[in-house]
């Protein structure tokens, strides 16, 4: 996945204005690079940011020079509920990195317990402190529901694999 953005000029309550105009302002720092203050397209950022979420290295282009990065930190307005602030990491490829991984449960709608109300889906935990190459960190860790038949199966943490090439 690809994003372009540009070097930013408008720092402090000067990025009001930019928000306005549909950019969002953005910071990206890490390995071997200065922080540096950038703006984005919202609509191309929440585009990306939706499909790849904070475990996927996006290819970001700033200038004439293009990093691999991955988005750290997403801020939203708390009454618009609209991106307001982005942050984007640059890891050393070759080492690993910790990165909180999204839990999903799917199949609760095929489950017969949940179905008839003698069972309900209890999620204890959202996301998974993960530590691995940035190239091999999994997009999210899908835990399907419909195959639990009796009341108190569950699956714990290590329990859970993923695959890289799906």
């Amino acid at each position: 996945m690809e994003l372009i953005g540009e070097k930013r000029q408008k720092i402090g309550k000067a990025v009001k204005s930019l928000r306005k105009m549909g950019l969002i302002p953005a910071v990206i720092f890490g390995n071997e690079i200065e922080p540096d203050s950038i703006v984005l397209n919202r609509m191309a950022f929440a585009k990306l940011f939706s499909k790849v979420g904070e475990t996927s290295l996006v290819d970001l282009k700033i200038d004439d020079k293009s990093y691999k990065v991955l988005i750290n930190d997403v801020q939203f307005d708390p009454v618009s509920d609209k991106i307001i602030h982005a942050g984007f990491y640059k890891p050393n490829l070759k080492e690993k990195t910790e990165v909180h991984v999204p839990v999903k449960v799917i199949g609760e709608e095929a489950n017969p317990l949940i179905k008839s109300g003698e069972g309900v889906a209890l999620q204890l935990m959202n996301e998974i402190l993960v530590r691995a190459l940035p190239s091999d960190l999994p997009e999210a860790f899908v835990i399907d529901v419909s195959l639990l038949i009796k009341v108190g199966d569950g699956v714990t943490v290590g329990e859970l694999s993923f695959d890289k090439s799906k």
